[in-house]
């Protein structure tokens, strides 16, 4: 379970790395097509784009490695007691400063790929630039919209917000897939003991607990029903790997794991059964639409 983590953190760690490198040469290469003037002359006037790639690539492996080191930190347990409003607010203010930070190294390591000598009154001009603004408003909706993608994709699955923005569910069809039900053991005796709100916490975080089987297993929420998820798979993802087996047993000790935690908290173990699966032929349309 350690070697999956740290490999899923590994392989998130380059994902953010190379996505926020792509959104670094696309600013580049906005900010300096058909652009006439720019409040930072004194940087780059007379300079090629050429000259400032380095400075971008280094810049966008910066962002990537802060941003996903933010996102890894609002993954722990005690952010997911709060709304996603909350936590993507957290994010952006916490990215906020962090991006200041960074433009300034990025700033400081432009001087010295283009041989610019610049005067602190210079540096702190540019930090206050129309220029400056635009870099930094760019970056807050690169990670707000990277930050919403990956909190829809942790909450019912990778393909689900793809197939939506695809009009996948506009028109039912059949569809040959595997069903996983999932419900928590002894839910009744749990529920008269924690009472209603409690449970419902202790519901929400276990389903959020989800989340790692969920991304490793290539899962689609179907629906979630009181104290029962609906898993679901193509036949092609369902089968490989044996994800549709493997799925419930990585489930259960991502919540094994975590159980001093919810002996503290509930008192209790979650344990949660899975019903035979079924392959049928149905109108695929998922109920959290």
């Amino acid at each position: 379970m350690r070697n999956d983590n740290l490999k899923s953190g590994a392989f998130l760690y380059l994902q953010m790395i190379l996505l926020w490198i792509f959104a670094s040469m696309l600013l580049l290469f906005l900010r300096n097509y058909g652009v006439d003037q720019e409040p930072a002359e004194n940087l780059i006037k007379g300079v090629s784009p050429k000259q400032f790639l380095p400075v971008s690539i280094a810049l966008g492996a910066m962002a990537g490695i802060v941003y996903t080191t933010i996102e890894l930190i609002f993954e722990l347990p005690y952010f997911q007691r709060h709304s996603y409003g909350r936590i993507l607010l957290g994010k952006l203010l916490l990215f906020f400063f962090s991006v200041k930070v960074i433009l300034a190294f990025a700033i400081m390591a432009a001087t010295f790929f283009t041989d610019t000598v610049m005067a602190r009154e210079e540096v702190i001009h540019i930090l206050r630039s129309e220029t400056y603004w635009v870099i930094f408003i760019f970056y807050l909706l690169v990670a707000g919209l990277t930050s919403f993608v990956r909190l829809v994709s942790q909450k019912f699955g990778p393909k689900v917000l793809w197939n939506m923005f695809i009009g996948k569910y506009r028109n039912p069809r059949e569809e040959m897939r595997v069903f996983m039900f999932l419900d928590l053991k002894s839910s009744t005796t749990i529920a008269e003991k924690l009472g209603h709100i409690k449970f419902s916490r202790l519901i929400q975080y276990c389903f959020a607990d989800l989340t790692p089987a969920i991304n490793k297993h290539k899962v689609e929420i179907y629906q979630y029903v009181g104290d029962e998820a609906v898993l679901s798979w193509t036949m092609e993802a369902g089968f490989k790997n044996n994800n549709c087996i493997h799925c419930y047993f990585t489930y259960m000790e991502v919540l094994n794991a975590k159980s001093d935690y919810y002996q503290k908290e509930y008192g209790i173990q979650p344990v949660f059964k899975a019903s035979p699966f079924w392959f049928n032929m149905v109108p695929f349309v998922p109920k959290h639409q």
